[in-house]
């Protein structure tokens, strides 16, 4: 017969199976220091992109400013 579970209780028992694999693997006391690898990257901030001005960027291209079209 096969018995009912809830979420939680499904939940519980995989992170308790997690737990335990995670365990014999830190006991396994197998660590390498060859199996490092890696390299020095230089992280750069990426250059801001040029926005065109929300109010007009037409008058901006016509060389014009708000004054000079209230005419």
């Amino acid at each position: 017969m096969v018995e009912k579970v809830t979420k939680e209780e499904r939940m519980a028992t995989l992170m308790k199976k997690a737990t335990e694999k995670a365990i014999e693997i830190l006991n396994a006391n197998d660590f390498n220091e060859d199996d490092l690898s890696g390299e020095d990257v230089k992280v750069k901030k990426p250059k801001a992109e040029k926005v065109s001005d929300a109010k007009g960027g037409d008058e901006q291209a016509d060389n014009r400013t708000s004054r000079d079209t209230k005419e």
